[in-house]
Parts: C-alpha cells; structure tokens; sequence
C-alpha cells in the first residue's frame, strides 16, 4: 500500500477512540457479566463499525456479518473473539497493548500470541515473563523526582501497573 493505504496516507486520520472500539469495549463488559446476546450484538456492532471506518464494501461487510453468525452467534461468543476483533480495529492503536496485559498475554484470549524472538532475556528469563510497564522518560527524574517509582529497566518493565491485579 506504501503511502496511499487507509491508515498511511498524507491524510489519514488519528482517532482518539471509535465507535468500533466503544462497541467492543460494551460487548467485554457484557460478556462478563453474562449477556452473551447483548455481548455478541455489541461484537457484530463493533466489527461492521470498524469495516465500514476503512470502506469495505457493504456486500462484503453482509458476507463476513453472516460467516459471524454461523461460526460463532451468541451462544459461541468468548473473549478471544471480542478481543481480537478489537486488535484488529485498534491497529497501531496503544491501546491493544492495555488489553494484552489486561488478558495476561494469553494464547488462549490471542491464539498463535509468541514472545518476540529477540526478547531480552537477562529482564525477561522466562517464558511466560512479558513487558508490564514502559519506562518513564529520563526528564521526568530530574522534574518529579520526589513521585518518581524506581525506573530502573529490571524493576519498572516487569511491574505490573496499579491496576493490574488478581481479580
């Protein structure tokens, strides 16, 4: 695609949040609190939003719709499904990133999900040890250093942020 593609283009976009993802995000919350229906709604919502954001043809988007309601409807909606649905309407979106540590960097929510091959492994020796916060800027040492958590490489990349807990 080069330059000309949906999201490389001179005048692409930069969304701050879409509806897809607002769909997407309903279609979780109410696939864990037990609505299926509700949540499959949302997911079917979110998907067509999102085809109809990078101008798929409305015949295509009725297609893969209809391949939804075979392969999965409301009874075989899961996590996974919302989840990468919403990766892929998040693309180059930091947001997906929220979501993979929120699922744990699970295979089972993101099927075929490996760590890089060129992890490093003396701040990540195992294989379930995956990146759980960025570094803070270097600037923000000498501005704020009285609030500043310790941004040492092996201690801030592998703690987990304050809102990732066991549930």
């Amino acid at each position: 695609m080069g330059n000309g593609g949906f999201y490389t283009s001179p005048t692409s976009p930069t969304y701050m949040i879409t509806y897809s993802e607002v769909k997407f995000i309903s279609a979780e919350a109410k696939f864990r609190k037990g609505d299926l229906t509700g949540a499959y709604t949302d997911f079917k919502e979110g998907v067509k939003a999102d085809l109809e954001k990078v101008t798929v043809s409305t015949e295509e988007i009725n297609e893969y719709l209809a391949k939804l309601d075979e392969e999965i409807g409301s009874t075989g909606i899961s996590l996974s499904h919302i989840f990468v649905q919403k990766y892929i309407a998040n693309l180059l979106n930091p947001e997906t990133w929220v979501d993979m540590r929120r699922a744990d960097y699970s295979s089972d929510i993101y099927p075929g999900l490996e760590r890089p091959e060129n992890v490093n492994l003396d701040i990540f020796p195992n294989d379930d040890d995956w990146i759980q916060a960025m570094m803070y800027e270097y600037n923000e040492e000498d501005r704020n250093y009285k609030n500043m958590p310790d941004n040492n490489p092996y201690v801030r990349l592998t703690t987990p942020v304050w809102w990732n807990t066991e549930e």
